[in-house]
């Protein structure tokens, strides 16, 4: 089963079976941290953003299915590669992405 890689840096060489898909490769993270958010809302802006690319989508299906993904974020975090495994390795080449599930607020009841 595919799985993700911590690349510590530039210079590290990729294992053998794997794919970097850190900036700048084309399946960077588009979002960045501080400047978009914070890490899982950087993470949940590349999760609803490639949902809405299905060119991007159908490649991934193609060109990472099967293939270990690298980035350099630590394994303990949220990160795109994630996303990026469950769609290249998704069985339904149509399959939607399912965005993370946020807390609901509650909503003040009403005063009377």
């Amino acid at each position: 089963m595919p799985k993700r890689i911590y690349r510590k840096n530039f210079l590290e060489k990729l294992p053998a079976g794997s794919k970097l898909v850190a900036k700048p490769s084309r399946w960077g993270n588009p979002y960045t941290i501080p400047e978009d958010g914070d890490r899982p809302t950087v993470v949940e802006k590349y999760r609803l953003w490639i949902q809405s690319q299905p060119d991007m989508i159908e490649r991934a299906r193609r060109e990472l299915r099967g293939w270990d993904l690298a980035c350099y974020c630590m394994l303990d975090e949220l990160c795109h590669a994630d996303i990026l495994l469950e769609i290249a390795n998704s069985g339904e080449v149509t399959a939607q992405v399912e965005p993370i599930k946020k807390k609901k607020r509650q909503q003040p009841g009403l005063m009377i």
